[in-house]
Formats: C-alpha cells, sequence, structure tokens
C-alpha cells in the first residue's frame, strides 16, 4: 500500500467523525430552541395534563433517541 491510499482512508474517517460533530451540534442545537419554546409555552399555559401535554412532549422524545443513535454510530456500536 502506498502512501496516497492511507491519506484517503484518514480522509475518509476525518470526513465521517466531522459528521458526527455536526449531527451531534445540530441536535444540541434543536434540543436548546424546543425547551427553551416549552419553557416559554408552560408559563402561560395551565398546569391541566392535556393531550396537547403529550403532542408538544414528543419531539423531546424523538430529539432523545436520534442523539442516542448518534453518539452510538458514533462509538461503533448499533442500538438493536
Amino acid at each position: 500500500m502506498n502512501d496516497d491510499s492511507v491519506e484517503l482512508i484518514a480522509g475518509d474517517d476525518d470526513k465521517h467523525a466531522c459528521n458526527y460533530v455536526a449531527n451531534k451540534r445540530r441536535s444540541y442545537f434543536i434540543l436548546l430552541v424546543y425547551s427553551a419554546i416549552l419553557g416559554i409555552r408552560s408559563c402561560f399555559l395551565p398546569e391541566e395534563d392535556t393531550l396537547l401535554d403529550f403532542i408538544l412532549g414528543l419531539p423531546l422524545l424523538i430529539l432523545g433517541i436520534m442523539w442516542c443513535y448518534v453518539v452510538a454510530a458514533e462509538c461503533g456500536n448499533r442500538i438493536g
């Protein structure tokens, strides 16, 4: 194997590592913004448990699961 092929393989790893960092950063940002929106919303609505609370909380669950998959993929594991 020559040095050119080694550099190409290392470059592919850097590209994937950068992709994980971008996905993590995007997940952090979306979770932060959505949590702020839910925090502001909770100040103006009554404290009763409604279907709307479930519907608005569902994206947090989905984002949390998405975060777990990104971290598992970065570590080379698979969530089953």
